[in-house]
């Protein structure tokens, strides 16, 4: 493990022992499932803050980096970090998700425990894909968002929820598949998974990644429409961690590509 502790496997994976431990509550116990979701959510953006003195102001590069090899052949390794880009789409998520919950606190009567469930499933998936330097691991934490996602939109949501649900997950997949594709092709081509040693090899800092993306998702629509409860999650308004986690990958790829293919 490269020097920066644990906090980013943390972050991770403490809204998972919260979403066990409502599983463990019972469910007519609403209002204490959703105290402790609340102080869960609350918890996590604490420890998402903790991540800014690690971030020098300017400073190029990962921190906080945890590295385990996982799997020898193919190379997949557990490896995190954050960099200036990430922490700030961590805190945010980290920040919307008590605010969800607060939304949601009077307009969820339905199998509340079960939402809240997903509701910090959900945060799981989305700080994952912040974190993960792994190509492999940021795919695997990326196909875990689809999931509580789907649940949320589909039994909580409003009209033509199930519609919704359907068509999020029809073009969700669609476009895991074609990403799944670039990340064997990038293997193909490097022979790593690893996000740091593909921009070495690509000539391209870590930092660089200030590309403007211009990004049109029609089929986002119907599940931002069909939303539980006023606002309940900020995923698909306010962050939405499969655009934001793909253009962390994807810029400095891009402009990495770009440099190898100019003249000279």
């Amino acid at each position: 493990m490269l020097p920066g502790g644990h906090l980013l496997s943390v972050l991770i994976f403490f809204p998972a022992v919260g979403a066990l431990a409502l599983l463990l509550l019972r469910g007519d116990d609403r209002k204490f499932i959703r105290i402790v979701a609340l102080i869960v959510s609350l918890a996590e953006f604490l420890f998402s803050l903790l991540m800014i003195r690690a971030v020098p102001v300017g400073a190029g590069g990962y921190h906080l980096e945890e590295y385990f090899k996982w799997i020898n052949q193919p190379p997949i390794n557990y490896h995190l970090g954050v960099d200036g880009i990430s922490l700030f789409l961590v805190i945010l998520t980290t920040f919307l998700t008590p605010i969800s919950i607060l939304a949601s606190w009077k307009s969820i009567e339905h199998r509340v425990k079960e939402f809240f469930v997903m509701l910090l499933m959900l945060e799981v998936g989305v700080v994952g894909v912040f974190l993960s330097l792994d190509l492999f691991l940021f795919f695997l934490f990326w196909e875990v968002m689809l999931i509580p996602m789907a649940f949320l939109i589909g039994i909580w949501g409003h009209e033509r929820r199930v519609y919704a649900a359907v068509k999020f997950v029809l073009y969700t997949m669609a476009g895991s598949i074609l990403m799944l594709v670039g990340i064997i092709w990038l293997y193909n081509s490097t022979g790593t998974f690893d996000l740091p040693t593909i921009q070495t090899l690509l000539h391209t800092p870590a930092s660089q990644g200030g590309l403007e993306l211009h990004r049109m998702h029609p089929h986002l629509e119907p599940g931002s429409q069909s939303e539980p409860g006023p606002g309940a999650f900020g995923g698909l308004d306010g962050l939405d961690p499969r655009l934001e986690g793909v253009d962390l990958f994807c810029a400095p790829i891009q402009a990495g590509l770009q440099r190898g293919c100019r003249p000279g």
